[in-house]
């Protein structure tokens, strides 16, 4: 025997490298074609479409994604998941960077447009492209709205993070559980449910 038959054993091409335990199964994804189109709204089942969508979010074998309209904005390869849990709660993935944000947005609206009802006032001298800062102040009011909104949500635990993929509005308790279940009978996820979800419609 030599030296590699030692240190690999008798059988090289029979190492497994250990997998997610929300990977599919590997026959999943030879049987795996180009994603079919699937509007958003109710869950559909995967024997169905080749996937599972339920509003934004989007299960198929080998990703879960966030989708807005046709079009993916975030793709997670269910390789690198390593927990997922539908909950319910703030929807924003860093809420204080976006309050601290929106509260700048918002104090230099207020600035400008203190500073253009002065002009409006008194008169004087206004330069046009400082007036159209004053639109940061209804910005900075939505970034307020979207930081502290809440709703139902799939947090997934990745090899390199964390990420909450907002479901949208509108979306139902019992939705939520048809999805949950399509996702793990059907795709062979392992979704569970959180306790806050006993906040949801």
């Amino acid at each position: 025997m030599g030296l590699r038959e030692a240190f690999y054993g008798a059988y090289p091409h029979q190492m497994t490298m250990p997998r997610s335990p929300y990977a599919p199964p590997r026959s999943e994804l030879l049987r795996a074609g180009p994603r079919p189109e699937n509007p958003q709204g109710h869950a559909k089942g995967a024997s169905e479409r080749g996937h599972v969508q339920l509003g934004r979010v989007r299960v198929t074998p080998a990703h879960v994604e966030k989708m807005d309209g046709d079009r993916v904005i975030v793709s997670i390869s269910r390789r690198d998941i390593v927990g997922a849990r539908v909950a319910w709660g703030r929807l924003s993935e860093r809420p204080v960077i976006q309050l601290a944000f929106a509260t700048a947005c918002v104090a230099v609206g207020m600035f400008i447009l203190v500073g253009i009802i002065r002009w409006l006032v008194y008169g004087g001298l206004h330069h046009g492209d400082i007036i159209m800062l004053v639109l940061l102040l209804p910005f900075g009011c939505w970034l307020f709205y979207d930081a502290l909104h809440r709703g139902c949500f799939l947090s997934i635990e990745t090899t390199t993070g964390r990420r909450r993929l907002s479901f949208g509005p509108r979306i139902s308790r019992a939705e939520i559980e048809s999805f949950i279940d399509a996702s793990n009978q059907e795709l062979g996820c392992r979704f569970e449910r959180d306790e806050t979800l006993l906040r949801a419609n």
